[in-house]
């Protein structure tokens, strides 16, 4: 008999990552919800609330990925994971 290896992370999972070496260095390659992504360390960052790494949409130029130069992408609206947001939550503005 089969055994159900279906773990709770498989409901949870929104895409996956591959990472590349190019010229510039190491990236990483996917997709999250279904839409194209490439990422990379972010190299300017001076303050410990910037990010590591910065998330662009992609587009394919002939077997590797690019950020889309125009980019006109609005995110999907997420679902609510019903989780109580403090009245008073501070806003952590991340300077990008």
């Amino acid at each position: 008999m089969p055994q159900n290896t279906n773990s709770k992370w498989d409901n949870e999972e929104i895409g996956a990552l591959w990472k590349k070496v190019g010229k510039a260095g190491t990236f990483l390659t996917g997709k999250i919800n279904g839409e194209p992504v490439i990422i990379f360390s972010n190299k300017n960052k001076k303050n410990e609330n910037q990010p590591d790494y910065r998330v662009y949409i992609s587009q394919s130029n002939g077997g590797g990925s690019a950020p889309r130069q125009n980019n006109n992408y609005s995110r999907p609206r997420q679902q609510p994971r019903n989780e109580p947001v403090a009245a008073n939550a501070p806003n952590d503005d991340i300077d990008f």
